[in-house]
């Protein structure tokens, strides 16, 4: 992120982190092939989540969007 702030000209960030060990999923996902079988959602313990460069905030960035992943 420091280097995205200090030298990238992109507007967004996307970054993706996974808790394996984590007790509590981060959400659920349910895919369209898993929809289209038949299935359930499933508990995932990993992220994706979109920073948007803003300077006149403190860190110099917002959160745009985030949402669970299926790694």
């Amino acid at each position: 992120m420091h280097r995205w702030l200090a030298q990238s000209t992109r507007a967004r960030l996307t970054v993706e982190a996974s808790w394996p060990s984590r007790p509590e999923p981060v959400g659920r996902v349910l895919l369209q092939a898993m929809m289209l079988a038949g299935r359930e959602p499933m508990d995932v313990r990993a992220a994706r989540v979109i920073l948007k460069r803003d300077p006149s905030r403190a860190h110099g960035f917002t959160v745009h969007a985030t949402f669970p992943i299926h790694l």
